[in-house]
């Protein structure tokens, strides 16, 4: 028998493979991709190259099928880039077949970036599209949460919407800068670079739009311009920009004045806009009221001096704009009557040692209000926003009240022991939620009692206490995300800590805040939570060593400060002017203390 055959010599040491450098894919020759060099450029004397795939932009020309087309060849998009095999030159020209072409060939030449670019702004809008949609529009007042899914939308209110998409998810995507030499969490980052260049671009590119809609004075161009401005408003807000702000909301005010003469009634959809600017306005007013000077406190003005306004808001259904005008109108009322008692009774006490009997103080303000039973205007306005919030109250859905026993109403008194034990107040949606954490804060603004005597005052326990079990049955994260254009409740815990002089809550407040903040999460309600935490901190300090404070303020006025462009802080904080009262001696005080 025969035996096996011998084995077949190898013709070849060369290790073959369906890859190579570039010189050996150049010469068609295989490679045995040893490192650092393969064998073949080494014996040629050549460099070894790895081969890399690159995008390259290219010229495109399209032609009609039945010029030069192979048959059964698919057709391709213009806009779908470049081929996937590798050019020697980049500005070689390519022929793409197009399925209805003309029959003339129509080339592109000189600009070879224009297929890119038209699929770069494809891709980009329908990304900030789906941004608004997931996490913009629901943070919204309900007027801008059809917007986006039209079809048919200016071109204004498209850049718009875009622009505050990426505006809201750069703010959502920090980036740590490469030096910081404050080490201040809210300075040691900025806005994602990409996103926030592309909202600059788009709002330059709505703001040259709405110059062109101003032209035209009918009701559907009113809704439009209101619709784009107020999402400027938005967009400023959320950067802190307090100057351009006003100046927007100087123009809407124009647009409102010039409205009332051409438009007999306003429709529905104009009337929800208008609530969706009040809630931007409120937002704007509340972020800029918070440390800021005396000065400013006294010389703010009412949100709500355009009566007319109200029965459009009875229109449709926005609690939200209506309890959130109400308590800055409570806020502003209660901060200026703070400040006239504290220096009024700085006078007194340097004239002649005595003290002074509380007054509520008169804003100065036309508010059209008759002298009823000898009240102050100051006090005439608290009782007007007294009967708007229990009206207010009176008109909520029990969709929209507090998940508590049927038989009983919500407990917001304090534990009688001494162990602080705080039970979740919980509601059907967030909005529920922070709606009435408002209402709640507006009814602390409207207790004055603090001013009379030293002694804590158990009205305002009572509303502080069942603010904390509000925010014990919140979501945090639902705070990040909805809370963006609105006043968010890390700054309503400290404008209720301002006011209560119960230390139990205002170190469970701190001690709250402290465990949802992390270095992921830099600001809530469009404001930074760290400076908050600072005052917090400094406040229970000052309360452990017998000093009530009951205001902060900076010695001087920095306008809100430089924005937030660059940073998750506006204003660069290192110490604040408080105003208070010693409870020992009875007497105020106002001092400098360090954050």
């Amino acid at each position: 028998m025969y035996g096996p055959a011998p084995p077949r010599r190898q013709k070849t040491h060369i290790t073959r493979s369906r890859t190579g450098c570039r010189s050996c894919r150049e010469r068609r020759k295989k490679c045995d991709e040893k490192k650092p060099a393969c064998t073949s450029c080494v014996r040629l004397g050549r460099r070894c190259e790895p081969l890399t795939n690159k995008l390259a932009f290219r010229a495109v020309e399209f032609v009609s099928t039945g010029s030069g087309s192979r048959p059964g060849s698919q057709p391709h998009d213009p806009c779908s880039g470049t081929s996937n095999h590798s050019a020697s030159s980049p500005s070689q020209n390519y022929t793409i077949p197009e399925k209805e072409a003309p029959a003339s060939s129509v080339s592109i030449p000189g600009d070879t970036y224009l297929p890119m670019k038209t699929m770069r702004e494809s891709g980009q809008r329908s990304f900030y599209l789906h941004v608004w949609e997931a996490t913009c529009s629901p943070a919204l007042h309900s007027a801008f949460c059809q917007l986006g899914k039209s079809q048919h939308l200016p071109s204004v209110l498209t850049d718009a919407i875009m622009s505050l998409s990426a505006c809201h998810i750069s703010r959502m995507l920090p980036q740590r800068k490469s030096f910081d030499p404050s080490g201040t969490p809210g300075l040691s980052f900025r806005p994602h670079l990409g996103h926030q260049t592309v909202s600059q671009e788009l709002y330059g590119s709505a703001m040259l739009s709405l110059a062109k809609w101003c032209e035209f004075d009918d009701d559907a161009s009113f809704n439009i311009v209101l619709a784009a401005m107020t999402l400027f408003g938005y967009i400023e807000s959320s950067m802190s920009n307090f100057q351009q702000f006003g100046s927007h909301s100087s123009g809407v005010e124009r647009l409102l004045m010039s409205a009332t003469s051409h438009m007999a009634r306003p429709n529905r959809l104009a009337a929800e806009l208008l609530a969706g600017w009040m809630q931007a306005k409120a937002h704007n007013w509340w972020l800029r009221f918070h440390f800021s000077t005396p000065s400013f406190h006294r010389s703010s003005h009412s949100l709500v001096y355009q009566l007319w306004l109200l029965p459009l808001l009875g229109m449709v259904d926005s609690p939200q704009a209506l309890v959130l005008s109400s308590l800055c109108e409570c806020y502003r009322l209660n901060s200026q009557t703070f400040i006239t008692q504290w220096e009024e009774s700085n006078k007194i006490s340097a004239s002649s040692g005595g003290g002074v009997r509380f007054q509520l103080a008169d804003d100065g303000e036309s508010h059209g209000l008759p002298d009823v039973n000898g009240l102050s205007p100051a006090a005439q306005l608290l009782d007007v926003q007294r009967k708007s919030l229990n009206d207010w109250h009176a008109h909520l859905p029990l969709s929209n009240l507090p998940i508590e026993a049927f038989s009983e109403a919500p407990s917001h008194h304090l534990p009688l022991d001494n162990t602080f034990k705080v039970q979740p107040l919980r509601f059907n949606s967030h909005n529920a939620a922070m709606n009435y954490a408002y209402y709640v804060v507006a009814r602390i603004m409207l207790c004055t009692d603090f001013l009379e005597s030293s002694q804590t005052s158990q009205k305002i326990d009572s509303w502080s206490f069942l603010l904390t079990r509000i925010a014990a049955g919140l979501d945090w994260r639902d705070c990040i995300n909805l809370n963006t254009y609105t006043v968010g409740f890390s700054g309503l815990l400290l404008a209720c800590a301002l006011r209560s002089r119960n230390i139990q809550i205002s170190l469970w407040m701190q001690d709250w805040l402290e465990q949802q903040y992390t270095a992921s999460c830099l600001e809530e309600g469009s404001f930074p939570i760290v400076q908050i935490l600072q005052v917090l901190r400094a406040i229970n300090r000052e309360r452990r060593e017998g000093r009530d404070v009951f205001a902060i303020f900076q010695s001087v006025d920095d306008e809100g400060g430089i924005g937030k462009y660059d940073s998750y802080n506006s204003q660069h904080i290192s110490s604040v002017l408080v105003y208070g009262r010693c409870r020992q001696t009875d007497e105020w005080f106002s001092r400098h203390i360090s954050l």
